[in-house]
């Protein structure tokens, strides 16, 4: 299960909160890796054990 905290436009990301955090990271690099497949991502951070954020391209 993940949260999508809203965008935040001053720092063009969005932050994503897990609650399943036993498959945190294969769920995160599926995410990163389908969202990078459609250009809009510039990286991807992770915040600690169950939150990452994700710094998206300027149009």
């Amino acid at each position: 299960m993940a949260q999508v905290i809203p965008f935040h436009r001053k720092t063009m990301s969005l932050t994503v909160s897990f609650t399943d955090v036993d498959h945190f990271a294969e769920i995160c690099c599926i995410i990163a890796r389908w969202i990078a497949e459609k250009g809009y991502v510039d990286r991807v951070e992770r915040l600690n054990h169950d939150t990452v954020r994700v710094h998206l391209k300027l149009a």
